[in-house]
């Protein structure tokens, strides 16, 4: 299979997965969740009043029709041909999937508390202020804790295949067995940073002490169950990383039931979280509720000056939200934004990249490959062997650039059964095969053919 097809198979297993993720966790704010829907706290014998089910009903269908438009959008990238664009194509995609989804929800957050201010406000409510933790005592010493060597012993796991390369000497993918360890290690310490942070908040209601103590101690202790499997599932991805020695087509399929397993994982979680705190909350007596929609703007954005804390739990989805009100929020809110914005730039930094054509110059002193600027420079003392080739020899990417037309950086020549530097485009007629007195090896190539003929017959006079 070729590159394109390959790379469009991994963007699509990376991304197209949050699409269903995001409809479904959204799609499940229309139920009660701690006596908000769509974020909106909404009094229990409210819920099943037409006009709030009217609003749920009109959401849903909006929801469902913006992500299937969203999911043919992506088509078009499976049918594109140069990375540059298909990479400019999948982040604007991104882009879309992370905003235009909230455009229903933030409409229906507005008729909802529009709907609640009519018929269901106490302003009294906003004068009642929620503790951060003055409720750890009642629920700590019932509940099971992990510590950092939970997170360890995956931590260590992960950096075993690290070894793999020490006992077979191997070039091929080394870098990106690299890369993937590197991620995971993050994403295992993430885990415990994310564990330590949710255990920090409470999920209240109302002023029923003991039933706050029962909803966050479910939410703590499956959330720490999902930490753990998460932290594991992410060392197991790392072993499977050594698919990339023998292919990279059985380490794609397995990164797909990775993610398949850990998408699955937080979704299901959430979705039983959610259902037993509305069993529960359904069980109590109706009373005055907990009311701090004042608190976020839109149903989405938390900014609650109240509260100390960066990190809140988060009202929409699930995990936790930043606290805009907090300092550290307000620049994390303009990493976000700024971030969204030059995701679509990922792709156009590789046009120029992609659409150069290599180029091979032969000074009085040096032999040069340019392809964006000066690549490779070789002294003519160091030339000691020179072949001209007329077709591509087969080579696998250690580490550099591999898209369709351009092969540049260090690569396997599997022909000579050595290692090389390389600046071409393998679609070009004729390569320079050239080899230096220090045994590195070089294989350039440029769109000229005649040209790099008389270069080559040049360097056979000198020679």
């Amino acid at each position: 299979m070729s590159f394109i097809a390959i790379m469009n198979l991994f963007l699509a297993i990376c991304f197209v997965p949050l699409l269903p993720v995001i409809y479904f966790t959204m799609k499940n704010e229309v139920k009660p969740k701690n006596n908000l829907i769509l974020s909106t706290t909404i009094p229990k014998e409210a819920w099943e009043d037409p006009r709030v089910l009217a609003i749920t009903k009109k959401y849903t269908r909006e929801l469902t029709i913006t992500c299937i438009l969203l999911a043919l959008l992506y088509i078009p990238a499976f049918f594109m041909e140069y990375v540059s664009v298909i990479l400019t194509h999948v982040m604007l995609w991104v882009d879309a999937l992370i905003i235009i989804p909230n455009i229903p929800y933030v409409r229906a957050v507005k008729a909802m508390r529009a709907l609640k201010k009519e018929n269901w406000y106490h302003p009294e409510l906003k004068k009642i202020q929620v503790a951060d933790t003055s409720l750890a005592a009642v629920f700590e010493e019932k509940q099971s804790t992990y510590t950092f060597v939970n997170f360890l012993l995956p931590l260590l796991v992960n950096l075993i295949p690290l070894m793999f390369p020490l006992v077979v000497p191997v070039e091929g993918s080394l870098p990106a067995l690299l890369i993937v360890i590197l991620c995971n290690s993050s994403t295992i310490l993430m885990c415990y940073y994310c564990y330590t942070v949710l255990r920090k908040k409470e999920d209240r209601v109302n002023s029923d002490v003991t039933l706050t103590a029962v909803l966050t101690r479910i939410r703590r202790y499956y959330w720490g169950k999902c930490w753990i499997y998460v932290s594991w599932l992410s060392a197991a991805i790392s072993f499977s990383a050594l698919l990339l020695f023998v292919s990279e087509w059985a380490f794609i399929i397995a990164l797909a039931l990775f993610v398949t397993c850990i998408l699955a994982l937080v979704v299901g979680l959430e979705l039983k979280i959610r259902k037993e705190q509305q069993r529960l909350n359904k069980e109590q007596p109706s009373e005055i509720l907990m009311d701090e929609d004042d608190n976020w703007p839109y149903g989405i954005i938390c900014y609650n000056k109240n509260d100390k804390n960066l990190f809140v739990n988060s009202r929409v989805g699930f995990g936790v939200t930043v606290n805009f009100a907090h300092p550290v929020g307000k620049a994390l809110d303009i990493f976000a934004v700024v971030s969204l914005l030059l995701l679509p730039f990922i792709g156009l930094f590789t046009v120029k990249e992609e659409f150069t054509e290599p180029k091979v110059v032969l000074t009085e002193t040096a032999l040069e490959a340019y392809h964006t600027d000066l690549e490779y420079s070789i002294p003519l003392d160091d030339i000691y062997a020179v072949s001209y080739l007329t077709e591509m020899p087969e080579a696998s990417k250690t580490w550099g650039s591999n898209f369709p037309h351009l092969y540049k950086g260090k690569f396997n020549i599997k022909d000579i059964g050595q290692s090389g530097l390389l600046c071409l485009d393998p679609y070009d007629d004729a390569f320079l095969l050239i080899r230096t007195t220090d045994g590195t090896n070089y294989l350039f190539g440029m769109e000229d053919s005649s040209e790099l003929e008389s270069i080559y017959t040049t360097l056979k006079h000198l020679n």
